[in-house]
């Protein structure tokens, strides 16, 4: 009991040290990707999010999937400051507890499962992901090792534990499909492999346990993958592309080169993220195809770290040093193997057998390789455990004549060679630093980033060798007559390899987890503003750079001021890509069809805008708070300003004409005629001949997805919504139910009959697949509930 206290005191004093900073303060945490946007949400609106639902936090707006994300759902109980600062550390704590609990079933020791909980959690991707902004991927990590933690008993023929397995798997899918699908791969490895090594060939004890389990999964999983398909597969622009080749680089765009694996034992040594002032990346993760012809695209981008260290190696790799030994010999085999498998595939277009994957069904859909890495680490990370808990019962072993342990002295030399190699890589990058830097600079980097990275790599190299000389004294303790004491303090030691390993990951925590300023999301005087006078509307940026980009990267969205602007939407549905590109040629046009009220920008460009029929309605500047906060100060002459679009047009209007075009001419004349509706030709909605708007619309009630209008035609007309059309999309007239239809190529219309009405418009998709998520949920409560019971009554029974 004191060891097991111990043990929850040592993970929690450790979450404490790595997130320090977001305790008992206002300290948000910096995501690249904001996470902190979407957490200012209300209970009620994470229920109605629960179901498939509308997204209006992007352009026009977009359809989402169900949310039965554990992730989610705590948004709704948590402020959403503390949900930002620790929803990703709460995934890793309770990851950490049940990858414990799966080793301590096979009678590893504590501090060997602290040992890889630490490993797989607290370094490398799986947790420096969170620099990024991905809070759903470690509760996909989450689930997996759940899923590992009832395999056995699943595999031993409990209907119900694989009922539960199935679930765990399901609802990986549910967090982040993507992901999901590779872990699921092992995790249904590692489930076929406790079925052979139970059951052999038995056609009838695999059907007992495969099919409670993929049925129950496919409960979770087929609204993720089907729905992520259907909006983000199919129609998309980059997944549509009839260039096969085009389609293959942007799939395995984000691949692993095989020389940056040093990086796994050299902290830094490629540079620890893309942009970085001090060691940027200077790695081919992420680079753009043919960029180093054309300079097109991306360099590189990367922003995670996949170091784990050389302890947590120098043990895996002596797992398989001496697995004819372990009992445990056919799991360490079996994790080996996915662990090799899973760097393969994370290498992508540099393995050539990945173009072999890539024709899998699905498979070619989902982008990045590099993906595969979490995988890696938490298999590493469990052939490290074993490779501890093999080491310390080496210690039982018999002394060779010499006084050593003959397979021990073999790897001890094995240690004291990587050491030694890279003692001297570290001396001759230190020595050539000075050429390294040149060369740096004739690659076309600048003078002061190029020497960053050489100092950052002579660093990275002399870490590692550390790590490799306390491996390598690891090794010599249980080698060696001299140290023979130390058997009797083999707990002490192996709380000390702990601890080191634990410090290596707060020194990289140092890295990725960093406070950003409460300014970039704090309401201000601008937010005030557009609040007061948005009505309903959207604004829009001439410029994504600078303050801007933070505005819409992280003010505008939790502030809940619709943005049409967007920093993070990957694949791009073709409709919307063709609006934009074209829209480009008119943008005023472009904006005021979208119901954009706002141009933000910069003051500069006041008698520009002015000549094009915007005027300036506020002015603001930029002043220093101290502790690298801001404040926006109002002034009629700041740097930056709003200026009112003229001749923009309302969310929901009504028009008096109307007239169909070729599909070809539809969109152009959409952004030069703003005063009728352009109908594709195929439309059922009449030709009106009237003009410009007409009568009058009052919003009675509105929330994403669903919007009450009270509305009032002087004649016929058509009811144009400014939001992007999809089929899902259904209207009431009067209780009515009336047909929407796509109108002025990417926005919604109905008919509207002369006289006053009520109209609702509701985003309304299928609930089917919701509704096998929640039997789903029903029957993994129902199993969950069987199991305790059933083991409380077997422990009163003993």
């Amino acid at each position: 009991m004191t060891r097991r206290i111990v043990y929850i005191a040592f993970f929690i004093v450790l979450y404490i040290v790595v997130f320090q900073h977001f305790f008992f303060n206002d300290a948000v945490l910096l995501t690249t990707d904001a996470a902190v946007r979407g957490s200012n949400v209300t209970l009620g609106e994470v229920v109605n999010r629960m179901a498939p639902h509308w997204n209006d936090s992007r352009l026009l707006g977009t359809p989402l999937g169900s949310g039965l994300a554990l992730p989610s759902l705590l948004k709704g109980f948590m402020p959403s400051i503390v949900w930002n600062n620790h929803i990703y550390g709460i995934a890793i704590l309770l990851s950490c507890a049940v990858l414990t609990y799966f080793f301590r079933s096979k009678g590893i020791g504590w501090e060997t499962a602290g040992l890889a909980s630490v490993v797989a959690f607290w370094l490398g991707s799986n947790f420096t992901l969170l620099y990024a902004g991905h809070d759903l991927k470690p509760y996909v990590v989450l689930f997996f090792v759940l899923a590992l933690s009832v395999t056995a008993a699943a595999a031993a023929g409990s209907v119900m534990h694989a009922v539960i397995w199935g679930s765990f798997v399901g609802m990986m899918f549910i967090q982040q499909a993507d992901v999901a699908l590779f872990f699921a791969l092992f995790a249904g490895a590692y489930l076929a492999y406790c079925l052979w090594c139970q059951h052999r060939l038995n056609p009838k004890a695999w059907l007992k346990v495969l099919v409670p389990s993929a049925v129950i999964a496919f409960l979770f999983a087929a609204e993720p993958l089907f729905s992520g398909y259907e909006h983000h597969v199919k129609g998309t622009a980059q997944m549509e592309s009839g260039d096969k080749n085009a389609k293959w680089d942007y799939v395995t765009q984000w691949s692993i080169p095989p020389n940056e694996v040093v990086d796994f034992v050299a902290p830094g040594y490629y540079g620890w993220r893309s942009g970085e002032s001090e060691g940027p990346y200077w790695g081919r993760t992420g680079q753009s195809a043919e960029w180093e012809k054309t300079g097109q695209g991306f360099r590189n981008f990367k922003l995670e770290s996949t170091y784990i260290g050389m302890i947590p190696f120098a043990f895996a790799f002596f797992a398989l040093f001496a697995f004819r030994r372990s009992e445990h010999k056919a799991e360490i085999l079996f994790w080996a193997g996915a662990a090799l498998i899973a760097l393969l595939l994370s290498f992508g277009k540099y393995f050539p057998l990945y173009a072999l994957f890539y024709k899998l069904p699905v498979v070619n859909s989902i982008r990045n390789p590099n993906k595969f890495i979490q995988v890696f680490q938490v298999c590493l990370a469990i052939l490290s455990a074993y490779g501890m808990d093999a080491m310390w019962r080496s210690r039982d072993e018999d002394r060779s004549e010499t006084g050593t342990r003959r397979p021990l002295f073999i790897f001890f030399m094995s240690s004291v060679a990587v050491t030694l190699i890279f003692c001297l890589w570290a001396l001759i990058d230190m020595l050539a630093m000075k050429h390294g830097v040149a060369a740096l600079i004739a690659g076309g980097w600048q003078a002061t980033a190029a020497k960053s990275i050489a100092q950052t790599r002579v660093a990275a190299l002399g870490h590692a060798a550390l790590m490799a000389f306390i491996s390598t004294g690891i090794t010599a303790l249980f080698c060696f007559r001299l140290f023979e004491k130390a058997k009797s303090f083999g707990a002490v030691t192996a709380a000390v390899i702990l601890l080191i390993v634990a410090g290596d990951a707060v020194q990289l925590s140092k890295k990725y987890i960093k406070k950003m300023p409460r300014s970039y999301i704090a309401s201000n005087a601008l937010t005030d503003f557009l609040d007061k006078n948005l009505s309903g509307r959207r604004v829009a940026f001439l410029s994504q750079q600078g303050i801007d980009n933070i505005w819409i990267t992280y003010l505008m969205p939790y502030n809940r001021i619709p943005c049409f602007n967007f920093t993070d939407m990957p694949r791009i549905a073709n409709d919307y890509k063709a609006f934009l590109e074209i829209g480009q040629r008119n943008p005023l046009n472009m904006w005021r069809l979208s119901s954009v009220k706002y141009l933000l920008g910069p003051a500069t460009l006041e008698e520009q805008l002015s000549e094009a029929g915007c005027r300036k309605v506020f002015a603001y500047g930029l002043s220093d708070a101290g502790q690298g906060e801001f404040k926006v100060v109002p002034h009629a002459n700041g740097p930056f300003a709003v200026y009112e679009l003229q001749g923009s047009l309302p969310r929901y209007a009504l028009f008096a004409g109307s007239r169909k075009f070729p599909e070809a001419q539809l969109l152009p004349a959409t952004l030069s005629n703003l005063n009728e509706v352009c109908l594709p030709e195929a439309s059922s909605l009449p030709v009106l001949s009237g003009s410009g708007a007409t009568g009058s619309i009052e919003v009675l009630s509105s929330r994403a997805g669903k919007v009450r209008l009270k509305v009032n035609a002087n004649a016929p007309a058509i009811l144009r919504a400014s939001e992007k059309y999809d089929p899902d999309w259904t209207a009431s007239l009067d209780g009515e139910n009336v047909a929407v239809e796509p109108v002025d190529f990417l926005f919604q219309g109905i008919f509207i009959p002369t006289g006053e009405h009520e109209v609702v418009l509701r985003y309304a998709p299928s609930r089917f697949y919701f509704c096998l998520q929640c039997i789903g949920m029903l029957l993994m409560v129902g199993a969950v509930v069987w199991v305790v019971v059933r083991r409380k009554g077997v422990h009163v029974a003993d």
